[in-house]
This record gives C-alpha cells, structure tokens and sequence, in this order.
C-alpha cells in the first residue's frame, strides 16, 4: 500500500515513518534520507541526481521485477555505517529513522548553504561512499598505482570480518572511511595498504580478545575521530604529512596489546570462543610465507570450500598416539596455532584420527588450491614423528611468522 506524507519540513515526517514501521508498513530509512537529500536539491538539478539515485539503488539494493527485494539491501545498510563516521555514535534499535535527519544534517554544515545542501551530499559523501562499499564487499580496488596489493589487503581484512561476523558492525566503519580518502587522494597506496594491515590486526585482535560490544565501538570512534570524522563540531584536523593524513594512533595496536595477541596466538586458537578464526588466521600465515618467498600477493580464493582446519593431533585419537602425549600434553595442544594445518575437504575426512604415519601418507600429494602450495602444511611432511617437542618448536616459528605478519614486535610503533 503507498503511503504518501506531504510536510514542508521533512523532518516532521520521520516520527509518522517510525510508527508506520511498527505497524507493519514496509519503510526503510534510507528513503527518508533520499527525502533530505531531495529536499535540498534546487528542481533545476532534482533530475539529474533522480538518475543517479536510481543507479545505486539498482547497484546496491536490487529488486525483482514485482518490486520484491532481490538481495541484500546494501544501500540502507549503508546508511547505517554514515552514523558513526558523521555523528560519532552508533545508532540503537530502532532509531534508524530518528537518525536519518541528523546525518544528513551534520553532513550539510560542511556542503554548503542551508537548503541546497542536497547535491553536494550526492557528490561527496553518498557517491564516494557507495563506491568505497561496493570496493569492500567485492575485495576489488581499481585506482592507484598498487591495486593488486591494495585489493589482496582489502579481501585479507574481509575474511577476518566474516570469521567475525559480529565484530564487523565496528570495522565497517573504518575500512569504508579509509578507502574513501584514498580515492579522495588524502591516503597514499602505501599508507592506506598500512591502515588496511593496522585494522586487519586490530580485528584479530577484537576477536581473540573478545572485546566488548561497547569497547569496540569506542576504538571506532576513537579511530574515525583521529582520521577527522565522528561527528566532532568543529571537525579536528587530522594530522598530515606532505599532505598526506597521518594515521592515528587508535588504529595501531599499543605494545600491551601486541603482547597479548601474541598471548592470544600461542593459547588454544580452535575453540568455541572463536569459531572459525583459526582458517583465516592459517589462511594469511601461509600467504605471508608465500610472499615472503618472492611470490608477490598470492592469495587462496575466497569462494573455495576446499580447504578446511586439520588437527594433526586428532581431536580424539586413536590409541597409537598416547605413546607420544599425555591426556593433560594432548588437552594443551590439540587446538593451538602448531597443531593446525589446511588441507582440501577429501585430505582431511582420509586422515581422520588415524596414527601420525597414516596421516603423512593422506598428506603426500600436493597440497595446492590452483597454483598455490600450502607451505606450513608441507612442511609436516618432512616430520618423522608429531611428538610435542616437535609442536613446541613448531609454535615458536609459526608466533614468529605471526609477529612479522601482523607486525607484532614491541619496539614498532
């Protein structure tokens, strides 16, 4: 059923759209905001950005023919993450109507004069911003001078944010900011390529630490407030260099904290605090060796559900292996970073909890996902025996691999 609100205010519309929804009519808050923006549109140019409006709904927020949502409804979603990057909180259930007006808002103090604020909203904030989130969710970036490297940081810090799926809420936020000043030129590839490795390791961190709901959103704000956004009146300047935004300090890792990720790396990284944090954590170790060998940004498809997590020392063993470990020794290490290994779906079901010999035999042929080799899975085949001064050395390298990976030395600031 349409439903049709005349006001010459349009912010006097949004309590009627609240309890509209609560009645079941089917609203969304982004077509308040198209309501703001269209308002301060002089009806010369309300055409024009009519189109342009079309286009990222058709891009962003699809539609059957019958008018029936054809997916994820992207551009609301959207809307969301503008509230903590223009107002510097995050919005509450349902006061995503209440919320529209002040973003838009805070938005048009700085867009120009009152009332024709509408254009330059598309221009610089919508535009951009829809652009940055098409890039993140499709892991692509296309401008710069290194957007290999800049799309492989991109998809690495993606699959972190779908381990953690209820972190992402507080990492959204950022990762679209960053990509929008660097297509705003304000970030060098190089520096957003470190802003993108910083994030990647503050979410890894969020996630083993199991920082509160509350505390990640503070860091977010703390980190959009230091790159001059949270909604700060009048705006802080961020620091620069050579033109260039200095990064804050929020987005880096104290030395406290890479202290106790690696602490958090050493400790039982397959558990059920932090279900499936272990494949994207192998994932990245195993392309940072890669690279570190000369081959330049490989990285394993996103969309294979070959590799799965391998417990070289079985969950639950066969009697063989308690020759080697006690049930206190197997209970320490079963889920730590040393005794894990990826492997295609078929290897993993064939080794099973077999003895370590018939799991090497399941190991023997190639380990690749099209032309990339699986090196810390390789190289358990060169072991004679899975015993547990093997996994103690093994855990020293692999927490080496990982301090250099995520830049996790104390002295580095």
């Amino acid at each position: 059923m349409p439903v049709c609100l005349s006001s010459r205010v349009v912010t006097f519309c949004h309590p009627t759209l609240a309890r509209s929804m609560n009645k079941g009519v089917e609203m969304r808050p982004i077509d308040l905001l198209k309501a703001c923006v269209f308002e301060s549109i002089a009806e010369a140019d309300q055409e024009r950005w009519g189109i342009e409006w079309d286009r990222l709904e058709r891009e962003l927020s699809p539609t059957t023919a019958d008018g029936r949502p054809a997916g994820k409804d992207l551009l609301s979603e959207l809307c969301g993450y503008l509230t903590p990057i223009l107002l510097g909180r995050f919005g509450m259930t349902n006061t995503e109507f209440s919320d529209i007006p002040d973003v838009f808002g805070q938005a048009a103090r700085h867009l120009g004069p009152a009332g024709l604020a509408g254009a330059p909203f598309m221009e610089r904030v919508l535009q951009p911003f829809a652009q940055a989130f098409r890039e993140l969710h499709s892991g692509r970036v296309g401008r710069g001078a290194a957007p290999q490297r800049v799309s492989y940081h991109l998809r690495s810090l993606r699959r972190f944010m779908a381990a953690g799926k209820a972190y992402a809420e507080e990492l959204t936020p950022t990762a679209l900011l960053l990509l929008v000043l660097h297509s705003e030129q304000r970030l060098s590839d190089d520096r957003l390529i470190t802003a993108l490795e910083q994030l990647e390791a503050l979410a890894l961190a969020s996630m083993l630490y199991r920082w509160s709901k509350k505390v990640r959103r503070e860091r977010c704000l703390a980190v959009l407030a230091g790159l001059g956004y949270a909604g700060a009146t009048p705006q802080p300047q961020p620091q620069r260099k050579h033109g260039l935004i200095v990064l804050p300090e929020a987005l880096q890792l104290s030395p406290d904290e890479k202290r106790a990720l690696l602490e958090a790396l050493d400790g039982p990284l397959y558990a059920k605090s932090t279900p499936g944090l272990s494949k994207p954590v192998l994932l990245r170790l195993n392309e940072f060796i890669l690279q570190r060998s000369g081959r330049d940004y490989v990285q394993y498809e996103e969309s294979s559900t070959e590799l799965t997590v391998e417990h070289v020392l079985p969950q639950k063993p066969a009697a063989a292996w308690w020759d080697d470990f006690t049930a206190e020794e197997h209970a320490a290490w079963v889920g730590r970073l040393a005794n894990l290994a990826l492997l295609s779906g078929g290897k993993n079901s064939g080794a099973g909890n077999k003895d370590f010999a018939a799991k090497k035999a399941a190991y023997q042929s190639k380990h690749m996902v099209g032309s990339l080799n699986i090196p810390l899975t390789d190289d358990i085949r060169t072991c004679e025996r899975w015993t547990l001064a093997v996994l103690q050395q093994r855990q020293r390298v692999l927490l080496d691999q990982a301090t250099a990976c995520w830049r996790l030395h104390s002295t580095q600031h």
